[in-house]
């Protein structure tokens, strides 16, 4: 008999990439049926959200899951909310989101609860707490909210006053960062297609990589050399027939920092590939994490002329099609949410 089990873990570590991740694994058909619990306490108060979902164990097809997400939702209409030190609760409200890209289940309906604006005090405790009034049984978690992580270089302040250079070997391009105990940084290319029917596109491309504390001793950095920074542009853009020419505007660049429960979740999840890696778990009631996250942006930063004569003419990236001169016109970003790459 086949038995399965829907599971919604956070984050796998796959070399220097970040990705959600959805599977299936095979379980005994007496399993336990609890629900699993992915939280994140946004210490920027941009978004607070949970996602729970039922872990399913019988005699079902994996496509049957995957196409009815009667199977992997919770029976029941939850509560969802967020309680602060002085046992104030906040309700976080039922969100249906674009169900996921690819995977097995790439028609999840993709059922969020969230709450914007929220913004915890730093190292205060936070309980999150999902309640099944119907059958009386009440999930719960606490953590620390975190304080901020920033940019030490280039300083916020000035990013839209200043032309960074990426060709100059002397004095390499770096971004600088807080540490905290798990990083993700991000850099985002904004550019414009000119294609041969003569529409014009803006778009944006974003790639991430990710640092475990343990890896450095000091203040984190990265360092941009130009062929870094090319094999990123062929890494997110490809080729076209249908385009005339582009036209790069602005990078874009994020830190986010991530507690010690994420940490050791992806530690711990580095080390199975299968279901075994959620007993990593700060779930009371069920199974799943409950994490703490904080972030900060580098918006519109614009490299110097010589980046642009070599994105042009560099054999290394010239089949994008990148003019020798910067974009200049009015850029309209294409995706102005703000994701969390944790999430």
């Amino acid at each position: 008999m086949k038995s399965f089990r829907l599971a919604l873990p956070v984050l796998i570590i796959l070399g220097l990439s970040v990705s959600c991740n959805n599977e299936i694994d095979l379980y005994p058909d007496d399993a336990p049926k609890i629900l699993y619990v992915l939280g994140c306490l946004d210490g920027t108060g941009t978004v607070q959200q949970v996602k729970v979902r039922k872990m399913i164990s019988g005699d079902s097809e994996a496509t049957d899951i995957a196409n009815d997400p009667d199977y992997y939702l919770p029976d029941n209409p939850l509560r969802v909310c967020l309680e602060d030190p002085s046992g104030r609760q906040i309700d976080l409200h039922p969100v249906c989101y674009p169900p996921q890209n690819g995977g097995p289940f790439h028609q999840d309906s993709n059922l969020i609860y969230e709450l914007r604006g929220f913004v915890p005090s730093s190292g205060k405790i936070y309980t999150l707490k999902i309640e099944d009034s119907t059958k009386g049984e009440t999930i719960s978690s606490q953590i620390h909210a975190m304080g901020g992580v920033g940019f030490t270089y280039p300083d916020k302040r000035f990013v839209n006053q200043v032309l960074y250079d990426f060709t100059d070997t002397s004095n390499l391009f770096r971004i600088k960062y807080t540490l905290s105990p798990i990083n993700l940084w991000t850099v985002t290319l904004k550019y414009v297609d000119f294609l041969k029917s003569g529409e014009k596109i803006c778009r944006k491309a974003t790639f991430s990589s990710a640092l475990q504390k343990g890896n450095v001793n000091t203040e984190p950095e990265r360092i941009f050399t130009l062929e870094y920074v090319f094999n990123i542009f062929n890494r997110l853009i490809k080729d076209s027939s249908d385009v005339d020419y582009r036209m790069f505007y602005r990078f874009d660049f994020a830190i986010w920092g991530g507690d010690g429960v994420l940490s050791y979740y992806l530690l711990e999840a580095s080390n199975y590939t299968d279901n075994r890696k959620i007993n990593a778990s700060n779930i009371e009631g069920g199974k799943g994490l409950f994490f703490a996250v904080s972030h900060d942006h580098l918006i519109d930063l614009q490299p110097t002329g010589p980046f642009y004569d070599s994105l042009s003419l560099n054999d290394a990236v010239r089949h994008l099609k990148f003019y020798h001169l910067p974009y200049g016109g009015v850029y309209t970003d294409p995706d102005t949410t703000q994701v969390n790459p944790f999430f």
